[in-house]
């Protein structure tokens, strides 16, 4: 039975009979592993417009994707050259006249950059980073 989204009531219920020590039922299973996919498909599907809404939906996807603590093994030469290689995928992009692709590069290195301001913002506070 595929869902466009779980009823809240659904999910509360099936969190109440886990938390008594009940398993969950096959067709429970299946309807968590659907909604899991279908949170998925959402996390995993770029936006690309309005650009201020794609970026920091894209900057939520990336730490979601590569995790904080990679982030905070980056110095700021690792940032500097991976916003170099999206700016430049985006460039080689709009030349080719491919403006999805472009808007794509664009927005994921506004992402970069949002979270590489929030990498600083949280150095500045600690006194730790590069």
């Amino acid at each position: 039975m595929a869902r466009t989204s779980m009823k809240a009531s659904y999910l509360e219920m099936l969190r109440a009979h886990v938390d008594e020590g009940g398993e969950l039922s096959h067709r429970n299973g299946l309807d968590l592993l659907a909604e899991v996919e279908r949170l998925r498909g959402i996390l995993d599907t770029p936006i690309l417009e309005p650009f201020t809404e794609a970026v920091a939906s894209e900057a939520k996807h990336q730490v979601y994707r590569w995790g904080a603590e990679h982030d905070a093994k980056k110095t700021a030469w690792d940032w500097f050259w991976t916003l170099g290689y999206l700016g430049s995928k985006a460039a080689h992009s709009a030349l080719a006249g491919d403006w999805g692709k472009a808007k794509h590069h664009t927005v994921t290195a506004g992402a970069l950059l949002a979270n590489w301001h929030r990498h600083i913002v949280a150095a500045s506070q600690t006194g730790n980073g590069s």
